[in-house]
C-alpha cells in the first residue's frame, strides 16, 4: 500500500489529481480562465482547441487537451449591446504514463450588460457545470511485490485493492468588466471554481482526497497602434490547496498587408512569465478568423537540474465565426 500512497502523493503535487489543469496560454482557453469569459468575442460563434505536452523528455508526457464552443443566444430577444452565450467545454488530462486519466464536460451560460449607450463598458457574469471522471489505470503501474531477480513481472498480482474510477459534479462562477473600443480592449475578472466539497479515493483503504476550491484573477489591456500594429499585456493569478500559480507577459503583433480590405492578418511574438517556474516564448499567427499560436515552457526552476529537456510545448487554435465591425480588430490576449 506505501506504493500506492507515494504513487498518489506524486500525482495530487506533480499531475494535478485534485487541482485543475492549467495552461500557460490561458488566454486561448477562455471557458478554462473564467466563466465570465463565455461570449466576450467580437462575433457569433467562436471555438477554441488546446493541447500541451509537459515534460515531454521524461517517460511519457503529461497530456492536456480540451475544445469548447461559444455561442450567442436571444440575439433577437435582448438589446443589441448586452450579450446572452452559452458555451461546451471537453477537458482530456492524462499524466504518470497514462495511469491516471481525467476528463471533464461542462455547459455553462453568461450574461454582459452594457453599462453605456456604445456598450464601450460593460460587466458579465458567468456559471458552468462541470462533470468529471478520474481513472486510475492500476495496470500501469508496478510495485514492490511484482520486482523480481529480472525486473519487474506484471502478471504477478500486485495485492493492493483499488476502488476504481471516480465521478462527481462540480460547478463555477466568474464576474469581469470590460471596456471596448475601437482602439482599446481592457478587461479585469475573478473566478472560483470548485464549490462543492467533492472528495476522491482510488484505494479501498480510506485514503481520500478533496477537490480544493480554486480562485482566480486576470486582466489585460490590448493597444491598436497608429500604424495598425498592436500591443498587448496581460496577468493571470490562481490559488488552489496552498498552491499559486502566477503568469504575465506582453506580446506584440504586426500587421500583414493583404490585397482584402474585409480581412486582418498580423504575426504575434512575445513573451510570459510564470514566476519561481518558467520563461514561456510565444508567436502566433491571425489570419482572418483563424488565430494559431504556440508556446514553449522554458523551465526556470530547479527541475531542470535532474531532467533536461523537461519544458512543455502548447498549441492553440481559435476560430471565431461571423466577426462584426466593431471593437479591436488585432489579436486580443
Amino acid at each position: 500500500m506505501k506504493c500506492v500512497l507515494l504513487f498518489i502523493c506524486l500525482s495530487v503535487g506533480i499531475a494535478g489529481f485534485a487541482q485543475d489543469p492549467h495552461f500557460s496560454q490561458y488566454f486561448a482557453s477562455p471557458v478554462t480562465l473564467n466563466p465570465a469569459n463565455v461570449g466576450t468575442f467580437n462575433g457569433n460563434l467562436r471555438v477554441a482547441a488546446n493541447y500541451r505536452t509537459q515534460w515531454w523528455n521524461v517517460g511519457s508526457p503529461f497530456t492536456t487537451a480540451t475544445v469548447s464552443i461559444e455561442g450567442l443566444l436571444l440575439r433577437n430577444k435582448i438589446r443589441e449591446e448586452n450579450k446572452l452565450a452559452f458555451s461546451i467545454m471537453a477537458l482530456n488530462d492524462a499524466s504518470s504514463a497514462g495511469a491516471l486519466k481525467s476528463t471533464y464536460l461542462s455547459g455553462g451560460i453568461a450574461y454582459h450588460l452594457a453599462l453605456d449607450e456604445y456598450a464601450e463598458n460593460s460587466i458579465g457574469l458567468g456559471f458552468n457545470a462541470v462533470y468529471a471522471q478520474k481513472r486510475l489505470d492500476y495496470g500501469k503501474l508496478t510495485f514492490a511485490s511484482q520486482f523480481m531477480s529480472g525486473g519487474f513481472n506484471t502478471s504477478v498480482a500486485s495485492g493492493e485493492a483499488f476502488a476504481g474510477a471516480n465521478s462527481y459534479t462540480n460547478f463555477n462562477i466568474g464576474a469581469m468588466f470590460q471596456r471596448n473600443t475601437e482602439t482599446e480592449k481592457a478587461y479585469v475578472g475573478v473566478a472560483a471554481f470548485n464549490f462543492l466539497d467533492e472528495k476522491l479515493s482510488f484505494t479501498k483503504s480510506g485514503f481520500v482526497e478533496n477537490v480544493a476550491m480554486r480562485y482566480a484573477l486576470n486582466g489585460g489591456y490590448n493597444k491598436l497602434l497608429d500604424n495598425n500594429n498592436s500591443i498587448s499585456i496581460s496577468t493571470n493569478f490562481m490559488y488552489q490547496a496552498g498552491a499559486y500559480d502566477a503568469i504575465a507577459g506582453a506580446a506584440y503583433s504586426w500587421l500583414i498587408p493583404t490585397g482584402n480590405t474585409y480581412q486582418t492578418n498580423y504575426f504575434t511574438a512575445g513573451a510570459w512569465y510564470r514566476f519561481e517556474d518558467a520563461v514561456i516564448p510565444y508567436v502566433g499567427l491571425t489570419w482572418g478568423d483563424l488565430q494559431l499560436g504556440l508556446s514553449y515552457d522554458i523551465v526556470t526552476n530547479g527541475v531542470k537540474l535532474n531532467t533536461p529537456k523537461n519544458g512543455s510545448f502548447e498549441l492553440s487554435l481559435i476560430f471565431t465565426g461571423q466577426k462584426s465591425e466593431k471593437g479591436v480588430k488585432c489579436p486580443t490576449f
